[in-house]
């Protein structure tokens, strides 16, 4: 499908996106995260399927929360430590060095401490608010385009390979993601071991020796993790957590289908997007076509297109203002573009753009004067209608070069 090309490819002007604010929830949705209530979580004007607290390692959150602590009077020290004892538990396995520490920082006596229910809740509230900087808000790709993307291209890398270049807003600025379009959904190939199993049964040995070699082609669709990490570092927010992936591995151990997983279903709709709304990298497109019309219309050499007589298809010719070229000559470039950015159009339509062609009335049917063809034949020659004036400042050359005169 062509796409127009817009009224600027350029990558967008650094503004001020102070209305973009980063992902920092309240205490309160922090408690209600920690407790374990379902989403979606309405934070500010965003809606998260899921608050996590992913971008923090354990022993940071940890780390956080004591610290937020100190100048706390004992009895809410003393509760966040029972609220924080199973994973000290844990920690005392993988580390007693910093479970030792931890107990340190908390400096509590030996002798029990009495704890209130108001004590608890200073408690949960200053362990919510040191963690509120760990949070991350998981949302679903439609908000995330609606609301963090500025624009999108399709250009090419130093390769030649199609990429897609997703500007983001942020607080402070733009910045770009790149990716490819394989880098979401791509094809794999996956080789069958053994004979298919019915009802939790092992295939018999007949049955893997028939199978053998088979294979089975399957699009996947994901989130590249880069992208979610520049995300949740410059945002606080994600297109899929830890637990959605464990989700998904659960489905596809059932043996669902890749469509059913919540990553599938992210990935295909971010490529969607992408492959819907992404512009064609003009800069790129206008560099290409002035180097092709250059070697044809000012360089010379044996690919040059001569200036001859009206009606030919040995040459071009200018007439009342227009530069006609016959559309052999045209033929490489406009394949060559095709191939490149992926667009049968892309010529006509970077030309268009650019102002270059005859509107809206840009190539003619004519019958050549030096051909044998009879006149009444209005198909037996084609040739691409250029305004001079537009070509000329385009390439930089004077009208004169461009007709000959």
């Amino acid at each position: 499908m062509t796409v127009a090309p817009p009224a600027s490819t350029a990558p967008p002007e650094e503004e001020g996106y102070e209305h973009i604010n980063r992902f920092r929830p309240s205490p309160a949705d922090v408690q209600l995260a920690l407790s374990g209530a379902d989403g979606p979580f309405k934070v500010g004007d965003l809606l998260c399927r899921r608050i996590v607290f992913e971008r923090c390692w354990l022993t940071v959150r940890i780390e956080k929360i004591v610290a937020a602590l100190e100048r706390e009077p004992v009895e809410v020290r003393a509760a966040a430590a029972e609220e924080l004892a199973p994973l000290m538990k844990t920690l005392a396995e993988f580390s007693p060095y910093f479970a030792e520490k931890i107990r340190r920082r908390l400096n509590l006596p030996d002798e029990p401490v009495a704890v209130s229910e108001a004590d608890r809740a200073r408690a949960s509230e200053v362990s919510a608010r040191a963690l509120a900087e760990c949070a991350t808000c998981v949302i679903d790709v439609i908000q995330f385009w609606d609301k963090f993307v500025d624009s999108a291209i399709i250009t090419q890398d130093s390769r030649g390979r199609h990429v897609y270049l997703l500007y983001v807003k942020a607080p402070e600025g733009l910045f770009a993601v790149k990716l490819r379009k394989n880098e979401i959904c791509g094809r794999t190939v996956f080789k069958k071991r053994g004979g298919a199993a019915k009802n939790g049964e092992e295939g018999d040995e007949g049955d893997e020796e028939s199978s053998a070699g088979k294979s089975e082609e399957k699009v996947l669709c994901s989130i590249p993790d880069e992208v979610n990490y520049l995300l949740s570092v410059k945002l606080g927010i994600a297109l899929y957590s830890q637990k959605d992936l464990e989700e998904d591995a659960l489905l596809i151990r059932a043996k669902k289908k890749p469509e059913e997983t919540f990553a599938y279903r992210q990935g295909a709709s971010l490529l969607s997007l992408l492959e819907t709304n992404a512009k064609p990298d003009l800069l790129v497109r206008e560099i290409a076509l002035r180097q092709a019309l250059r070697e044809l219309l000012t360089k010379g050499g044996s690919g040059a297109v001569p200036v001859l007589y009206k009606n030919t298809v040995y040459g071009r010719w200018c007439d009342d203002g227009f530069l006609y070229i016959p559309t052999k000559f045209l033929g490489e470039i406009v394949d060559a573009m095709a191939v490149r950015f992926g667009s049968r159009r892309a010529f006509v339509s970077t030309a268009q753009y650019l102002g270059l062609l005859r509107q809206p009335n840009w190539r003619l049917r004519y019958a050549p004067a030096d051909y044998t063809c009879s006149a009444s034949n209005p198909r037996c020659a084609h040739a691409y209608v250029f305004h001079v004036d537009a070509l000329a400042k385009f390439l930089d050359v004077s009208e004169e070069e461009l007709c000959g005169e």
